[in-house]
């Protein structure tokens, strides 16, 4: 039996944005961070953090939770839905799926265009390291990029500051729901297929 999740990405649209149905789930997420080096390794000091910084990345993890703590969710109920502009392969499914994550942060943490979101707390920085700051803000708007929305992404360690670009950004959405805590991963797409080898 196919399990029914209750995010959904069923619609298409003209424009990438998480959507809720309903009052069951707060929109305005928690934040936390994970940082990575040149590598790919989640960073565990600041040292590595320094090193080839330009090729840092950057997962932000936005998570969701019921506005009341007795909220039910049934089996099979829908309780948020991504509009996507475009998903017709794996890589225009996660690039828009970011682009509704921004778009979310946008409303409901950097309402205003000067606003920041900090992250400083040890337990919302991932990589469980001391004094790494990281301050999230709007991205300007950039014609050559077809003005899509991006976020700028600072982290400050030790009286310096790096910046993290947006194709080293990945944004992932959990949805803290009642005995369970569900990934926003819905769509799944084939392997391509390999090429046979010559004899």
């Amino acid at each position: 039996m196919v399990k029914k999740h209750p995010i959904t990405s069923e619609i298409s649209s003209n424009k990438n944005e998480l959507s809720f149905i309903g009052k069951k789930i707060n929109e305005e997420p928690r934040v936390k961070i994970k940082i990575y080096d040149y590598t790919g390794k989640p960073i565990d000091s600041h040292t590595k953090l320094k090193l080839k910084h330009e090729q840092n990345k950057i997962d932000i993890i936005l998570t969701f939770f019921p506005t009341k703590a007795e909220t039910e969710i049934e089996e099979g109920e829908v309780i948020a839905s991504y509009l996507l502009f475009n998903k017709s392969s794996r890589e225009q499914y996660l690039e828009n799926k970011k682009r509704a994550l921004i778009d979310n942060l946008y409303k409901k943490k950097l309402e205003n265009v000067d606003k920041k979101l900090e992250i400083e707390q040890k337990e919302d920085n991932l990589n469980n390291l001391d004094d790494i700051k990281c301050a999230i803000t709007r991205a300007p708007s950039d014609p050559t990029k077809n003005n899509k929305i991006q976020l700028k992404v600072k982290i400050w360690v030790g009286g310096e500051e790096y910046d993290i670009l947006d194709q080293n950004q990945r944004l992932f959405a959990y949805f803290s729901i009642p005995n369970r805590i569900e990934y926003d991963e819905l769509i799944t797409f084939p392997s391509p297929s390999k090429t046979p080898k010559p004899f």
